[in-house]
């Protein structure tokens, strides 16, 4: 009689090693959907994209407002509260 019956040490075998190739074939598959949707180490700005100044006149540099609270405008100058 070489056909496994059922509760013979051959079957069990057999379901062990099914399992465990299921098992790793789960885990392996989440693995690599969990490894490939990582950020990568570092980003480039140079790599975003180009400027889009949104239909109007580019402007050379960064330039801020009057009212700005660094340059003393309206708001007045940025200073520490006193503690009470």
């Amino acid at each position: 009689m070489s056909e496994a019956l059922p509760g013979s040490p051959r079957r069990h075998v057999r379901a062990t090693i099914a399992a465990v190739a299921v098992t790793g074939l789960l885990v392996g598959t989440v693995g690599w959907f969990w490894w490939t949707s990582l950020v990568p180490a570092s980003y480039s700005v140079m790599a975003m994209g180009y400027v889009d100044p949104g239909g109007g006149p580019a402007v050379s540099g960064h330039e801020h407002g009057a009212g700005s609270p660094t340059q003393g405008g309206p708001v007045g100058p940025v200073t520490a509260a006193s503690p009470h």
